[in-house]
């Protein structure tokens, strides 16, 4: 839900022609969905520690 108001900036900026509306609208995506990444990157980590720990490693 963090990336609502940058969804209804970038509709709203390219239906009504704001040129400043949408660049700023695509940029609270992009800061919104950098904990999104940041989440994928840690389970990530943790599921290949986890096989890691319970079988051969593979490095």
């Amino acid at each position: 839900m963090v990336g609502t108001p940058g969804v209804a900036m970038v509709v709203v900026g390219l239906i009504t022609a704001i040129r400043w509306m949408w660049p700023v609208g695509i940029a609270l995506l992009l800061l919104a969905s950098a904990p999104l990444f940041v989440a994928f990157a840690l389970l990530s980590s943790g599921a290949v520690s986890r096989w890691a720990a319970r079988r051969k490693l593979f490095a």
